[in-house]
């Protein structure tokens, strides 16, 4: 977070604790110069690095001593190099959450909502996106287990 460069400006706020994390980066609440609610997606400063170091380990490890185990984990290699570029999760983000419109035709539009992402504020290393308040998706599946499992 502190080094955000020009980007900073953006931001009249930045929680300093995070929302979450996952394996390339956090999340943090931040509200952006016009005061809208977002959510600030950073990725980890050294994620790519480490990522493919690991997997060079991983890869000559199989190499040496499970060969038929190369060929798909170069392939999960490959695919999960995509998550580095967080223009592309904007971009994706961008496109499903039109999906769920209003007027899109998808019968669970106005019933699931996908965060749409600020595009001008997103980067390689950065997504940002609006806040969508509410119960997560994990919260809610942990919830509903436990209904079922009372009436069981």
């Amino acid at each position: 977070l502190r080094d955000l460069g020009p980007l900073a400006s953006e931001f009249q706020e930045v929680e300093a604790e995070a929302l979450g994390a996952a394996a390339t980066g956090q999340v943090h609440r931040v509200v952006l110069r016009d005061g809208r609610d977002a959510v600030l997606k950073v990725q980890y400063p050294e994620a790519e690095r480490l990522y493919q170091q690991d997997f060079a380990s991983t890869k000559l490890f199989c190499a040496l001593l499970q060969r038929e185990h190369l060929g798909y984990l170069e392939e999960l290699e490959r695919q999960f190099q995509t998550e580095f570029d967080y223009r592309k999760e904007a971009s994706d983000l961008a496109e499903i959450s039109a999906l769920f419109n209003e007027g899109s035709g998808n019968p669970y539009a106005g019933k699931v909502r996908i965060p749409r992402p600020v595009l001008e504020l997103s980067s390689r290393n950065i997504v940002v996106m609006e806040y969508l308040p509410g119960v997560t998706l994990l919260s809610y599946a942990r919830s509903r287990k436990r209904q079922l499992q009372k009436m069981w």
